[in-house]
């Protein structure tokens, strides 16, 4: 079993520990945790860090998934979003400091008991408002883990891509041996057709026989085409997940990789560095700050302006240093009705806590099932592929021992037609779970958030 003891909740704890307010604590929901995994372990070496990539030890493959990373769209739009996102932490920022500005201004009056004049006003302006309660840096706080929710999201799709970009590598390999598979096949049921139509003519076998032969030769050409079909399918996505035209001309890899056996002893951490985790961490620490600064609006603010230039009747007199004048001024204001809209958005933050934490407890709930689901696969898998290999081998010595039989006249045709079918199927499925293999651990990589380390 895997001994560990989870300290999600308690770095959780400890990280957002400074979100603190007067209010009555909010209700956040938990997830139920368990104190190991259920899944029993296979003892084997811990690949290096990143071994979900160089576990497969392919330049080729590492190749592909570094063009991915660098041309692929939805990234260059995550970091667009990203780029978006500190541009609001500055614009926050900005709002707790004095703002200067220069204006000018120009008025004229006229009455019909007085004669008309006219002024003009010139000069710089200064305008903030005090942070007394916090409020702002509460509010540029959030927005700043707003901008770290984006940047965890990101450094989750680049998992994801570059698990994507394997996933269809892989899924080439297979096609190709399926492919390959085929060619054998079909080059074995020719040769049958051959010895069959042989037999006719001797009069041994039947045109019933004849058309056995055809139909399996005929059925392993369709299976054939259906698995070209599938390859080009898998090229053209993955030119797309490279970021290039889906022209479908990447040679695909002719075999699987070889991984290594999952190492007993998994820590607990290793969930703490996944992405989207590390997101939900960050955007309900975000509601939380906005709650706290949501129970901030009835108090009141303060508000420092001033202002200095030059006043004139004549706009020719503007820049005149004896028109000089300058004003300050100091507003304090606090709502007192507001129809209720304060409360409402006290209760909107209060309710934004409460779902960020529910998505939390959730993703931390559905990262444990999908860590439990890929492990408990990984032993499943492991013992029907060496159930099928076995099947594999008796296959091909029944299918070898029949074609003898059947070509000493010992054996009809039906049985050497069943042998070699039995022996495709079980060929096929071999090839397909061991596909299945790689596929659930580039799963459980993801699950983890990345290698065994």
């Amino acid at each position: 079993m895997f001994r560990y003891s989870f300290t999600l909740l308690a770095v959780t704890g400890s990280f957002f520990s400074s979100c603190k307010t007067g209010r009555p604590p909010v209700q956040e929901a938990q997830a139920p945790l368990s104190a190991s995994w259920s899944a029993p372990a296979t003892t084997g070496d811990v690949p290096e860090s990143r071994a979900w990539l160089k576990d497969f030890a392919s330049p080729e493959l590492t190749r592909l998934v570094n063009q991915a990373l660098a041309n692929n769209l939805n990234l260059q739009a995550s970091a667009a979003r990203i780029r978006a996102a500190q541009s609001v932490v500055i614009q926050r920022k900005a709002l707790s400091l004095p703002s200067l500005g220069v204006g000018a201004e120009a008025a004229r009056a006229d009455n019909r008991f007085l004669s008309s004049s006219n002024n003009f006003m010139f000069g710089p302006s200064v305008r903030w408002e005090l942070d007394l309660w916090n409020r702002l840096s509460l509010q540029r706080d959030a927005s700043r883990l707003d901008a770290e929710v984006l940047v965890n999201a990101d450094q989750a799709l680049r998992l994801s891509l570059a698990i994507a970009v394997v996933r269809n590598w892989c899924r080439l390999a297979t096609n190709q041996q399926l492919l390959d598979l085929s060619d054998e096949t079909i080059s074995s049921y020719l040769k049958t057709l051959q010895a069959v139509e042989d037999q006719v003519e001797g009069g041994i076998a039947t045109v019933v026989e004849v058309n056995l032969a055809r139909a399996n030769l005929a059925s392993s050409r369709a299976g054939r085409h259906g698995a070209e079909r599938q390859q080009a399918q898998d090229l053209r996505a993955l030119d797309v997940l490279l970021g290039r035209h889906p022209s479908g001309k990447q040679t695909a890899p002719g075999t699987l990789p070889q991984v290594s056996l999952v190492p007993a002893g998994l820590p607990s951490e290793l969930l703490l560095r996944r992405p989207d985790l590390r997101a939900g961490q960050a955007r309900l620490a975000g509601a939380r700050l906005r709650r706290e600064a949501a129970e901030k609006l009835n108090l009141p603010s303060l508000i420092l302006s001033g202002n200095a230039g030059t006043t004139s009747a004549q706009l020719f007199d503007l820049l005149n240093t004896r028109n000089l004048l300058w004003s300050m001024a100091a507003g304090l204001s606090q709502p007192i009705f507001d129809g209720g809209a304060i409360p409402a958005q006290k209760q909107q933050a209060r309710a934004q806590q409460e779902e960020a934490a529910a998505d939390w407890a959730q993703a931390v709930l559905e990262a444990f099932q999908e860590v439990e689901t890929a492990l408990s696969r990984e032993g499943f898998i492991n013992r029907e592929i060496i159930a099928l290999e076995a099947a594999s081998t008796a296959a091909a010595a029944a299918e070898k021992k029949t074609q003898r039989l059947y070509e000493e006249g010992l054996s009809n045709l039906t049985n050497l037609l069943v042998a070699q079918r039995r022996a495709l199927d079980i060929k096929r499925n071999l090839i397909q779970t061991r596909s299945a293999h790689i596929q659930n651990r580039l799963s459980l990589y993801l699950a983890l958030g990345g290698g065994f380390q």
